[in-house]
């Protein structure tokens, strides 16, 4: 990312012109060096020639502000609070990301389907949290307008300890991501880059799910998984086997590990966020 304040403005050059004075014809005196061809003085119909210059310092210190998926300012979280920050930085970086919460739901012993929760925004100098899509801010100023991926690995399957502190796991259980949007809030929708659904595979590598080719995915992007929120409301779904143990009043959870490739077809990888 490019600092403004580093960003380096300098102007050079020197602009000459000769006043053509009326009625004094030794104005413009001719001079001629050792046969030279004789030069002809500048005048006022002249063209002349000034330099302007800039360079450029690839941004390693400074984060990109989160923001949500319309713009919006989202507020930092006070002191003890935790948000979605990845606190990442560098010129191709993951800015934030939602946590995926499905909240309390009744035990089944059929088969059953359950979807995240909205995303719910603190917004600044705004009292109620605003419901948003579950979305990640990825952000490209590198400038080459190489591409880059971004790919998600699912660690292990959701887990939770009994009263006897022994793992136990929803065996079985399918995290599913539908239904991808990239929105940009300053460029086109000919710059996207390409949304993949996805269902993980517990403890599987790491897949694809938003690919920006060369020429695409420059500057911040949001991958929303939802373009509205009645369609956001359905986009990211656990299905749970019937006939998988469930404890009660016990929380089940996963990490999901979010890794940065910097171009399409290269391996070199980012850092990886585990939120």
């Amino acid at each position: 990312m490019i600092s403004k304040k580093n960003a380096v403005f300098t102007t050079t050059g020197v602009v000459t012109f000769a006043s053509l004075l009326l009625g004094t014809a030794s104005a413009f005196a001719e001079t001629e060096t050792g046969g030279n061809e004789v030069k002809p003085p500048i005048t006022i119909q002249s063209p002349v020639h000034s330099e302007a210059e800039i360079s450029f310092e690839q941004n390693e210190t400074e984060v990109t502000p989160p923001v949500g998926p319309g713009g919006e300012e989202i507020e930092k979280p006070g002191e003890g609070e935790t948000g979605g920050e990845t606190g990442m930085v560098g010129p191709l970086t993951i800015d934030y990301i939602t946590k995926l919460n499905f909240g309390a739901v009744k035990v089944s012993g059929n088969t059953t389907t359950y979807h995240a929760k909205l995303a719910e925004l603190k917004l600044k100098d705004i009292v109620e949290p605003k419901k948003v899509p579950n979305y990640v801010q990825v952000t490209d100023n590198r400038g080459t307008n190489a591409g880059w991926q971004l790919q998600l690995k699912q660690d292990s399957q959701f887990q939770a300890k009994d009263k006897d502190n022994k793992v136990t796991e929803l065996t079985g259980a399918e995290l599913s991501l539908n239904n991808p949007v990239l929105k940009s809030v300053q460029k086109g929708s000919e710059f996207a880059p390409l949304g993949i659904s996805q269902k993980l595979i517990p403890g599987a590598a790491a897949v694809t799910v938003v690919d920006a080719a060369a020429g695409k995915g420059m500057g911040t992007w949001h991958y929303s998984l939802g373009d509205t929120n009645e369609q956001a409301a359905k986009s990211v779904s656990l299905t749970i086997p019937g006939d998988t143990a469930k404890l009660a009043n016990v929380a089940y959870k996963t990490v999901l590990t979010w890794t940065l490739v910097d171009a399409p077809e290269k391996s070199e990888v980012s850092p990886e966020v585990t939120p």
